[in-house]
């Protein structure tokens, strides 16, 4: 009968441990790779779970700055029309053959002054020409506009989009200082009205005039003193050979809407 001895035990323990690594080490093997694989399948679907929301919020904000961006144009395009609605009247458009200008007069206190209007209109009315008197509303002239054109300032101008409809405009801009005749004739109160006239076609090629007309008056209070000032204006303006318009010929005038 054989004994077991130490050696004996050492080298069955040796054998099995070989056996256990023969018969286990390539099933560890495979639990291994499947470990791997499975936590690489679920780092790949953390990753495309990761790239969806991305997406998909990169898609939601793209929507949101588009819906923003639409709605601040629709504001502008309001704003603008609205601007527009303010200082202009509608109803007026180029006609084809004829030059259309725009006269629009101030009195000094942002006010507009028909009565020049209405001369400058009838004086240069003649062929080829479409004269609006009716162009502007009366905010035109208080929120400042007209003095800041009449001043060379464009920026009101391009705002207005004067050229979709005009090729230039015939501004006048009136002046009164008041003075009294001294003691010999009291209560007598003399208007001295000054007349700045400014021809300014949207055309560069054509040539910028001006004109300038002085007239005085008498009355008793600032109106009647005013009033007659501006009769001689009116007539020195119906009987002025040099007011007129080199750069465009004349047609019709036209006052709607």
């Amino acid at each position: 009968m054989n004994r077991i001895t130490p050696r004996r035990v050492v080298v069955f323990v040796g054998v099995m441990t070989v056996v256990a690594f023969v018969v286990y080490l390539p099933r560890y093997g495979r639990e291994q790779r499947q470990i791997q694989a499975t936590l690489q399948q679920q780092r790949v679907a953390e990753y495309a779970a990761a790239a969806q929301a991305n997406k998909e919020a990169a898609i939601q904000r793209a929507m949101a700055n588009e819906a923003a961006s639409r709605k601040a144009a629709e504001d502008a395009a309001t704003q603008h029309a609205e601007y527009l609605a303010r200082y202009l009247n509608r109803g007026f458009a180029k006609r084809p053959g004829l030059k259309t200008v725009a006269i629009a007069a101030e009195f000094q206190n942002d006010e507009a002054d028909y009565p020049i209007v209405d001369a400058l209109a009838k004086h240069l009315d003649s062929e080829n020409l479409m004269l609006f008197t009716t162009f502007f509303k009366p905010a035109f002239y208080a929120d400042g506009l007209f003095s800041n054109i009449f001043a060379g300032t464009t920026e009101s101008m391009y705002k207005l989009e004067l050229t979709n409809t005009l090729d230039a405009l015939l501004l006048a801009q009136e002046r009164v200082q008041y003075s009294t005749n001294g003691t010999e004739l009291d209560n007598i109160i003399t208007a001295n009205v000054r007349l700045e006239v400014v021809f300014l076609p949207f055309d560069m090629m054509r040539r910028k005039q001006s004109w300038t007309f002085l007239a005085n008056g008498a009355g008793f209070d600032l109106g009647e003193a005013r009033s007659n000032a501006q009769e001689h204006l009116l007539k020195q303006i119906a009987g002025d050979t040099n007011i007129m318009l080199l750069s465009l010929q004349s047609k019709n005038q036209e006052s709607y809407p």
